[in-house]
C-alpha cells in the first residue's frame, strides 16, 4: 500500500521569487505580481514562461483557456466575487469580479489572490487513509473510499447500538459554504448524532440577535450604502484593515468624502486607530462599563433620542415585579388571546394605555402601581443598572479620562447619523455578553439604529420546506465538555448532570484541536476517544489525531450559492477536483447510504442548491437556481420591515425572557442577564481599579495575553500558503511594547516564552509602542509543528459565563521570558 506522509511543518528552504528585495515603492506592485507568477508557476507544468504567453502566441501550442465566477467564501470575511482563470484545468490567477450594485467593483485581498496556491498545495489531504502509527503520530496509510466509509460508518453502528444515540458525536463548523451546512445537518439529523457546539463567537451572536434582531455588518443588508452615508463611525474592538479589508473602503470613502467621523475603541493603538479621530484607548475587558456610564451621562445631559427609545424599543414597557412585561390579559380578560398588547403608561391621559395605541408614552417615571403590580418602565430599568457608572467611575475602569469619554458621547449624540461595528474582541471576555448588551443599548439610546432590513439568507438547514417529519439529531454538547463525558459519562453543570457516554468524534472541516481554548486539554481528550474520523482539505493539527482521514474538495472545486453585498451569487465550479478528493455532500451521501439511510439522500447536487435558495423571500423575488445559473449574481431587493424580528417586534435592550444559544439545560442568573451589566473579566484583570480588587494571579502573570487578527490567515485556514506565508513571516510573532521588553530584559529579536499554568509558546518578540504596556498581542493562526514550541492557544482557557457558555479567548494573564 502506499504510504502518504501528512507532515505540515515548515519549510526548511524556499527559493521562491517572493524571497527578493523590491524597493519600498514597489513592493505591492511587486507583491501582485509575484501572485500570479507564482500561481502560475505552481498550478501549469513546463515553467512560468510558458505559464504566463498569451495563447495566441504560437498557432501550434493548443491551450483551453477561461474564465470563470466564484465566490470566496472564507469564515470570517465577506463574500468576494471573484473571476477565476482557468488554463489547461488549472487556477493561474484569481481577481475581482464587478457585481451589479452601483457600478461597484467588489474587492479582494491577498487571501482570496492566493487561491492559485491553495488548490495545489502540497498539504492536502490526496487520499482516503487510515492511521499507520500511533495516535498523533501523523503516519498513514493509503485505502480506498469504500474502506473508509465502511469503517467509519461500521464504528457509527457500533457505538449507537452498544452506548446510544448520542455516543457518536460531529462536529462541522469549518466552513461557511452553504452547501456544506446543508449537507452535514441534514446527516447528523437523520443519523440522529450528537452535534458538538463549538461555541466560538456565541455572546457575539446572542447579543445582535436578542438586541437587535439580526447581524448588522454581515454583508446581507446593503451595508455599503449605511457606510457611505455615516457622520460617525465606531469600530468597537473591530479592526476592520486587518480582519475585513474589503470593508474598510467603505468607511474611507464616508471619511474621504462625507466629512465622516471614525473613533476606534481598542486598547492597542494599530492600523485602524492610525486612522481614527478619537482613539477611545480602553482597557481590556472594560467595554461594557464604558458604554454604560455613556448611557448614564447622555441620559443626564438630556442627549437620547427619546422619540426614538419611545417608538422603536422596549423603553416604555411596563416591567412587573417578577421580570415579566405587563400586558393587557394582566388587567383584563381578553377576547382574543392574540390581541395581548404591551401596556404603557400614557402621558397625555396620565394613565395606563397599550403600545399599538399610545402615540407619546412615558419612559421614566420611577416605580408605580398599575393594577395592583408595582412596575417600571423598560429604560428605568436600564438607567437603574447604569447608575453606578459615573464618569468618574468609568475612568478608573477603563483608564480612560473623562473629558475623553465624554467627548465620545457627544460626538454620538450631535453628529450623526452614527453606527457602531461591534468586533469579536469584545466578545472574547466571560464578561463578553453584557458588554455587547451594553454597546447595543448604547446604539439605541443615541437612535444609531436604522430601520430593520429583510434578511435574505439562504438556507443551511439541511431540509426543505417540505420536509416536516425527520429525524433529530441526539442532542448537543460543547468541546469544554469532553474530558468528564469521555473519563465518567457525566458532566455536572448548574442545575443539571449531564450523562452520556462518548467514544467517537466525527470531524468535518474545522481544525478544533488547534482553535478551540486549551490547546493542551483538546489533544488530552481527542486522544480519549475511542474512534475519530476527520474529512479536510489539508492536513492539519485535528486531522493528525484521526483514525480515518477523508480527503475534500476546495471550494473551487464545486459550486456553491452565497449571499454577499446584497447580491445571490453562484459560485461555479472551477476545476475538477484534484487528486481523490470528494464534495462534502457526496462524503454525506456515501454516509448514509452505508448506514441503510439512503433514502435521505436520494437526490442530486442541484437539488441541495435549489433547496439552499427555497426560502420565501428569495422565491418570492422569481429566484430559481436555472435563473442564478444563467445570470451568475443577482442583485436583490432587500425592502424594510415595520418591526424589528425579536420577541417584542422592538429593539431589546431589556429582555423579558432568555435562553442561550448554547444551552445544555444549565441554569444561570436571569436577572443579571436581562439588561446590560459589567463585571470584572474572569482572569485577565491585573489591577485595582474602580473598587474592583485585581485577580491575585496577576502577581505571578502580570500581562494581559491577547492574540488579534492578521491579515493574510483566517485562524488556521491559509497557514500553509506559501505567498501568504512570506508576506506575514515565516513563523510567528510576538507583539510587545517596549517599555515591557525592557524590563525583562528582551531585545527585539529575541526569541521568547510566553507562558501561564496551562501552557506556554515560543515566538520572536518584535516591539511596538502601539501595544498598550502590560499587555501581550501574540500572533494565532500558527499551529503547533510551526512552532518552536507550545501552541497559541496552549495559554487560553475553557473558563466560562454560563448565561453564555462562550470562548473567552483574551481573558487571559500570562508572563514572558527569554527563550
Amino acid at each position: 500500500m502506499k504510504r502518504e506522509d501528512g507532515n505540515i511543518g515548515l519549510e526548511s528552504k524556499d527559493e521562491s521569487i517572493l524571497k527578493r528585495e523590491f524597493p519600498r515603492r514597489t513592493f505591492l506592485k511587486g507583491s501582485a505580481a509575484a501572485v500570479v507568477v507564482a500561481g502560475a508557476s505552481t498550478a501549469v507544468s513546463g515553467g512560468i514562461m510558458t505559464a504566463l504567453t498569451p495563447n495566441t502566441a504560437n498557432a501550434a501550442t493548443s491551450v483551453d483557456e477561461h474564465t470563470a465566477q466564484t465566490v470566496c467564501q472564507v469564515n470570517g470575511c465577506n463574500g468576494c466575487s471573484l473571476e477565476v482563470l482557468v488554463r489547461d484545468g488549472n487556477v493561474v490567477r484569481t481577481k475581482a469580479r464587478n457585481i451589479p450594485r452601483e457600478g461597484d467593483l467588489n474587492r479582494i485581498c491577498a487571501r482570496g489572490a492566493s487561491w492559485a496556491h491553495q488548490v495545489v498545495s502540497p498539504k492536502r489531504i490526496k487520499y482516503p487513509m487510515k492511521r499507520a502509527g500511533e495516535r498523533g503520530e501523523d503516519k498513514w496509510e493509503q485505502i480506498t473510499w469504500d474502506e473508509a466509509i465502511a469503517t467509519i460508518c461500521a464504528k457509527i453502528k457500533e457505538y449507537q447500538a452498544k452506548y446510544g444515540k448520542n455516543s457518536v458525536a460531529c462536529m462541522d463548523d469549518g466552513t461557511m459554504m452553504y452547501n456544506v451546512r446543508w449537507s452535514y445537518t441534514r446527516l447528523k439529523n437523520i443519523a440522529e448524532l450528537c452535534h458538538v457546539n463549538k461555541t466560538t463567537d456565541m455572546a457575539y451572536a446572542q447579543s445582535a440577535f436578542l438586541n437587535v434582531s439580526e447581524y448588522f455588518f454581515m454583508g446581507a443588508n446593503h451595508y455599503e450604502n449605511v457606510l457611505r452615508n455615516l457622520k460617525t463611525f465606531i469600530a468597537w474592538g473591530s479592526n476592520v484593515i486587518e480582519a475585513w479589508p474589503q470593508t474598510w473602503k467603505f468607511i474611507a470613502d464616508a471619511i474621504e468624502h462625507n466629512g465622516a467621523k471614525l473613533v476606534v475603541v481598542d486598547p492597542n493603538y494599530n492600523t485602524m486607530a492610525s486612522k481614527a479621530t478619537l482613539h477611545v484607548r480602553v482597557r481590556p475587558g472594560t467595554d461594557g462599563a464604558l458604554a454604560m456610564a455613556m448611557i448614564r451621562y447622555l441620559d443626564e445631559q438630556k442627549q437620547t433620542a427619546d422619540s426614538y427609545l419611545q417608538e422603536r424599543t422596549v423603553a416604555p414597557f411596563l416591567v412587573k415585579g417578577d421580570g415579566r412585561f405587563m400586558r393587557k390579559s394582566d388587567l383584563q380578560t381578553l377576547a382574543d388571546p392574540k390581541m395581548d398588547d404591551y401596556v404603557v403608561w400614557d402621558r397625555k391621559t396620565n394613565a395606563y394605555g397599550f403600545a399599538s395605541e399610545v402615540k407619546d408614552p412615558e419612559i421614566r417615571k420611577g416605580t408605580f402601581e398599575v393594577g395592583g403590580h408595582k412596575v417600571m418602565t423598560a429604560y428605568d430599568k436600564l438607567l437603574e443598572r447604569v447608575a453606578p457608572f459615573t464618569l468618574k467611575q468609568a475612568a478608573e475602569i477603563c483608564d480612560v479620562p473623562e473629558a475623553t469619554i465624554k467627548e465620545f458621547a457627544e460626538l454620538l449624540a450631535t453628529n450623526g447619523p452614527a453606527e457602531v461595528l461591534e468586533g469579536f474582541s469584545v466578545d472574547h471576555y466571560v464578561n463578553g455578553y453584557g458588554s455587547l448588551t451594553a454597546v447595543n443599548s448604547l446604539r439605541m439610546v443615541t437612535g444609531m439604529i436604522g430601520m430593520p432590513i429583510i434578511s435574505l439568507y439562504p438556507t443551511a438547514d439541511g431540509f426543505s420546506a417540505a420536509e416536516a417529519n425527520y429525524p433529530k439529531m441526539s442532542g448537543q454538547i460543547a468541546p469544554f465538555m469532553f474530558k468528564d463525558l469521555l473519563e465518567t459519562g457525566k458532566y455536572e453543570m448548574p442545575g443539571k448532570t449531564l450523562e452520556q457516554q462518548l467514544k467517537a468524534w466525527l470531524i468535518f472541516g474545522g481544525n478544533p484541536v488547534a482553535q478551540q481554548p486549551d490547546h493542551n486539554y483538546m489533544v488530552e481528550c481527542i486522544k480519549k476517544f475511542d474512534f475519530v474520523a476527520a474529512a479536510n482539505v489539508e492536513f492539519c493539527e485535528s486531522t493528525k489525531y484521526a483514525d480515518i482521514l477523508l480527503p475534500v474538495c476546495t471550494s473551487l472545486e464545486l459550486s456553491d450559492i452565497a449571499v454577499a453585498s446584497s447580491c445571490l451569487m453562484y459560485a461555479e465550479q472551477v476545476i475538477t477536483p484534484r487528486f481523490e478528493s470528494k464534495p462534502d455532500f457526496e462524503i454525506c451521501k456515501l454516509i448514509a447510504q452505508e448506514l441503510g439511510l439512503g433514502e435521505w439522500f436520494n437526490f442530486d447536487f442541484d437539488h441541495v442548491l435549489s433547496a439552499i435558495i427555497d426560502t420565501p423571500q428569495l422565491k418570492g423575488q422569481g429566484l430559481t437556481l436555472e435563473r442564478l445559473k444563467q445570470e451568475k449574481t443577482i442583485a436583490l431587493a432587500t425592502p424594510t420591515l415595520k418591526q424589528a424580528a425579536t420577541a417584542t417586534g422592538r429593539l431589546q435592550f431589556y429582555l423579558e425572557t432568555y435562553v442561550p444559544f448554547a444551552y445544555f439545560g444549565q441554569t444561570f442568573d436571569m436577572e443579571k442577564i436581562r439588561l446590560p451589566y459589567w463585571e470584572p473579566p474572569n482572569e485577565a484583570w491585573p489591577v485595582t481599579a474602580g473598587g474592583y480588587e485585581k485577580n491575585p494571579l496577576a502577581d505571578k502573570y502580570p500581562l494581559y495575553y491577547y492574540t488579534g487578527p492578521r491579515r493574510f490567515r483566517v485562524h488556521t485556514s491559509m497557514g500553509n500558503v506559501p505567498m501568504l506565508r512570506e508576506l506575514e513571516g515565516t513563523e510567528p510573532l510576538v507583539r510587545m511594547n517596549p517599555e515591557d521588553a525592557a524590563k525583562r530584559g528582551i531585545k527585539e529579536g529575541d526569541h521568547v516564552r510566553i507562558f501561564n499554568d496551562r501552557g506556554h509558546v515560543v515566538a520572536k518578540a518584535v516591539f511596538s509602542a502601539g501595544v498598550r504596556p502590560g499587555m501581550v498581542d501574540m500572533d494565532r493562526g500558527w499551529q503547533e509543528n510551526q512552532t518552536i514550541s507550545g501552541h497559541y492557544n496552549d495559554l487560553t482557557s475553557m473558563t466560562r459565563d454560563w448565561a453564555t457558555a462562550n470562548n473567552a479567548f483574551y481573558d487571559a494573564l500570562c508572563e514572558v521570558e527569554k527563550a
